[in-house]
């Protein structure tokens, strides 16, 4: 009897060791249990973390379809097509205007303007021949801050905010909700000017394509909504879009800011933005 326990102990042990051969043959090369690789750790949503942020202007264009003058901001903008991807226009169309809302009319009354079509960078009026040269000042700039949007659910868009250093101070986040093009017809007293790219084009210009038409706000407010960013920290805030303010939601596109105030103490300073379509995630963009 004492035999047969020593053999039967030896048994047991042999089969329960970790370094059993057969347990190695038949088991999977890619098991973590087997000494394989492990499971690979997918990227983060939004990219890694930079130290550094691209930096991205917004530049405001205050029109409207009732304004005669306003094809030649077609033309100023056109000499800035170089700079498309580094900046982000958002055109605010105003007044009895089939393309305004009243998130547009607060805008404009912030912007305290009635000058058509009229551009503004960090809420001062800019020269229209000049876009180029104040353009690639901003962009010239070191952001305090970066911003990344997932908007990949419109019920809840979530807009992260990152300083890698104490922001100088206070902060708002906007996010506008952005239509890339919409149609309406555009007066042009343009028309008999023959030196000018829309001469001909007609008085109006019926289906005229208007570009990066601001539909509304998800933020709350004219100026956005002060958020509290610390140094290395990321600020997460998330906001629900209403798809239905652009007449076609498949060109619903999503424009988050941030700004500091200025002399008047309105907050025109924009830090940096980050634009998204609607559907899609936009990470972070480090300083080049």
């Amino acid at each position: 009897m004492k035999l047969i326990a020593t053999v039967v102990l030896v048994i047991l042990c042999s089969c329960s060791g970790d370094n059993s051969s057969a347990a190695l043959v038949d088991a999977p090369t890619d098991s973590p249990d087997a000494g394989g690789d492990a499971p690979v750790e997918p990227p983060p949503l939004l990219g890694e973390l930079p130290t550094a942020f691209k930096k991205f202007p917004i530049l405001e264009n205050l029109r409207g379809t009732w304004s005669g003058y306003d094809p030649d901001a077609n033309r100023a903008l056109d000499a800035v097509t170089v700079l498309a991807q580094d900046y982000h226009l958002l055109s605010l169309y105003n007044g009895s205007d089939s393309l305004s809302s009243d998130a547009v009319d607060s805008r404009v009354s912030y912007l305290n303007s009635n000058v058509y079509p009229s551009f503004y960078l960090n809420g001062e009026l800019q020269i229209r021949d000049e876009l180029t040269s104040a353009l690639e000042a901003e962009l010239a700039k070191i952001p305090q801050c970066g911003l990344a949007i997932d908007a990949r659910d419109a019920s809840a868009v979530t807009v992260s905010v990152s300083c890698p250093t104490v922001p100088q101070s206070d902060l708002s986040l906007s996010l506008w909700v952005v239509e890339s093009e919409a149609i309406a017809d555009q007066r042009n007293y343009l028309n008999t000017q023959s030196d000018h790219p829309y001469f001909g084009a007609g008085d109006p210009i019926v289906d005229f394509v208007h570009k990066s038409v601001v539909r509304g706000f998800a933020s709350n407010g004219a100026g956005g909504e002060v958020i509290d960013v610390s140094a290395g920290n990321v600020v997460e805030t998330t906001f629900s879009v209403d798809l239905t303010l652009c007449d076609d939601a498949s060109e619903c596109n999503l424009v988050a800011f941030v700004s500091e105030k200025n002399a008047s103490d309105k907050f025109f300073l924009n830090d940096n933005a980050r634009a998204v379509k609607v559907g899609e995630v936009a990470g972070w963009v480090a300083a080049p």
